[in-house]
């Protein structure tokens, strides 16, 4: 079995991510958009694609505790945390995950008063995506609003969600996953994407990823050749 070092495996895995979430992002748009017409609008779609990785890298980190020793799971996680605090996603990206990993936790210490951990990252990450548009989601007894997003929209959209994820696991079984040798206060070494300017007839190399600033600019991040030659390929 291959070996992956911790840091490379959670640098793989934020790659991965991203990527799937913009391949999905269109099809989720446009699968809800065809069901629930003019009521699902989304606030900002130039930031949707990236808050769908976000969402999905705060749901994956979840399992974590369950494939990995105690200790290894939390060097991995701040591995990953490491990896997308970058100069463009900054604290966002980083604060986004921990809050829906924190979101996750509550609903799981509230199951008994009917936490449902399966729907909290989902939720939230609708919330986000609808802004005030929720409102026009939330479900109704007797014409009374519930403060409950719709289960048809819900469960419609986890379904989506859910399906592209395991990623975690999918590694822990195809490559033997060990403690690396960098340190986490390293500075020499980058620990995730990183813009790179090559020259004008220079050809990008693999793991071009595209994305959305803040301010709906398009923005391109990729690996540049001495980076790419650090880590091992990892197909998920």
């Amino acid at each position: 079995m291959k070996t992956l070092t911790e840091q490379e495996a959670a640098f793989q895995f934020v790659l991965h991510i991203v990527k799937e979430a913009q391949d999905a992002w269109p099809t989720i748009h446009k699968t809800l958009k065809d069901s629930f017409k003019e009521e699902f609008v989304i606030e900002d779609e130039t930031t949707a694609a990236f808050d769908l990785a976000l969402a999905a890298i705060g749901q994956e980190l979840q399992a974590l505790k369950n494939l990995f020793p105690k200790d290894q799971a939390e060097r991995i996680e701040k591995w990953v945390l490491k990896c997308i605090d970058t100069e463009e996603w900054g604290e966002y990206a980083v604060e986004e995950v921990r809050e829906y990993g924190k979101t996750f936790q509550e609903a799981i210490q509230n199951i008994g008063a009917g936490g449902d951990p399966l729907s909290a990252i989902p939720a939230r990450l609708l919330h986000r995506w609808l802004g005030e548009n929720i409102e026009r989601f939330d479900f109704q007894i007797n014409g009374k609003k519930t403060g409950i997003i719709s289960p048809a929209l819900l469960m419609m959209f986890s379904s989506m969600f859910f399906a592209g994820l395991g990623a975690w696991k999918r590694l822990k079984d195809d490559f033997r996953i060990v403690e690396g040798d960098i340190p986490f206060g390293f500075d020499e070494t980058p620990s995730g994407l990183r813009d790179s300017q090559p020259e004008p007839d220079e050809e990008k190399p693999d793991g071009t990823i595209q994305y959305y600033d803040e301010h709906g600019g398009l923005k391109e991040k990729w690996l540049p050749p001495e980076q790419i030659s650090e880590f091992t390929t990892v197909r998920l």
